[in-house]
């Protein structure tokens, strides 16, 4: 009950502040579109396209969501292909520069970080240092 209690108070606080996000500054020379902005100037904007076309292929394929070890190989694969195409088209500051070894790399760890890299791992660290019984 407590919960739901705050849970409504924040709620109604964060009202407040929607409608002063939601005001429109007067002098702009330009103006800015809502919506999903999802670009490669950053390792977090191929994190999120992973991440969108790893969810859609998954919707897409339902074995995907079946085999816990198909979505990280499928968002490995993603990430590198994605990171292929941005370096080759020259769309992406982050990966101008580098050698394809490098983008393929960067392409593996945008992948398993999209996926989450801790789900991955978290069985490894408890294979290897097992959580103490009480």
């Amino acid at each position: 009950m407590l919960l739901k209690k705050l849970i409504i108070m924040l709620n109604m606080l964060l009202m407040f502040t929607v409608g002063i996000a939601a005001q429109t500054a007067m002098g702009l020379s330009e103006v800015v579109e809502p919506g999903l902005v999802t670009d490669f100037a950053s390792f977090t904007g191929i994190m999120t396209l992973i991440s969108l076309v790893v969810t859609q292929l998954s919707k897409l394929i339902p074995s995907i969501e079946e085999r816990k070890w198909a979505k990280p190989l499928v968002s490995i694969v993603v990430g590198i292909l994605s990171c292929l195409f941005g370096w080759i088209l020259q769309i992406s500051p982050v990966l101008e520069g580098l050698i394809w070894y490098m983008v393929i790399l960067y392409g593996v760890f945008a992948g398993l970080s999209a996926c989450g890299l801790y789900s991955i791992l978290k069985p490894l660290i408890e294979l290897i240092f097992p959580p103490k019984r009480e």
